[in-house]
């Protein structure tokens, strides 16, 4: 619940703020008390650069936390990658057209609604992972067009950092899209005995 930064004490106040504090650690950052960020370490951004040199292709990147919105800008400046965050329609319709070569997206306000399948992009990297199956899922949604692009081959790229507070997000992540395709089967398999009855 304390770390001893730099010279400067930063606390977890509780549980909730504790797990989120682990996960920006894990991320390569952490909020002081005063909402400064401090850099922690760049392992990830450098896993980043590694995963978009080996798509040769365009790539889409999932985000969390703004600071790791501005690594990730920076460190795709450096590399003298095209790049461009999504704000706008525009955002949206060059990236379809294939203007530029890599996608920054924030699950929260690009997890639906946004058309992004058009330019062939077939990799998504997750730079952090979200606790929202909801977000998680409708994020992935937007490389394959949804319900448009069944059977579409897409890689999803988790950059975890292992033995953190991540591998408890990632499990999260499998045990509830387990319960959710276990509801559904369920739900089928009832719909089905209910209409042969009815016949």
């Amino acid at each position: 619940y304390i770390l001893n930064y730099g010279g400067e004490v930063i606390t977890a106040v509780n549980n909730g703020v504790l797990a989120n504090k682990l996960l920006q650690l894990a991320n390569g950052f952490i909020y002081d008390s005063e909402k400064n960020w401090h850099a922690f370490h760049e392992r990830k951004t450098e896993a980043l650069l590694d995963i978009i040199e080996a798509a040769q292709g365009p790539v889409m990147i999932a985000y969390n936390y703004i600071p790791d919105r501005i690594r990730i800008e920076a460190a795709l400046t450096k590399a003298k990658l095209n790049w461009r965050l999504l704000k706008t329609e525009k955002d949206e319709n060059d990236w379809n057209a294939g203007k530029f070569d890599v996608l920054i997206l924030s699950p929260g306000s690009a997890g639906e609604g946004t058309n992004l399948y058009e330019n062939g992009c077939s990799n998504l990297v997750w730079y952090g992972l979200v606790w929202s199956l909801y977000q998680y899922q409708h994020t992935c949604a937007r490389l394959t067009g949804g319900h448009r692009a069944v059977g579409k081959q897409i890689q999803l790229h988790h950059i975890v950092t292992t033995n953190t507070y991540e591998d408890r997000v990632r499990m999260t992540l499998a045990r509830n899209a387990k319960n959710q395709d276990e509801m559904k089967a369920g739900l089928a398999e009832f719909v089905k005995m209910a209409t042969t009855k009815r016949k």
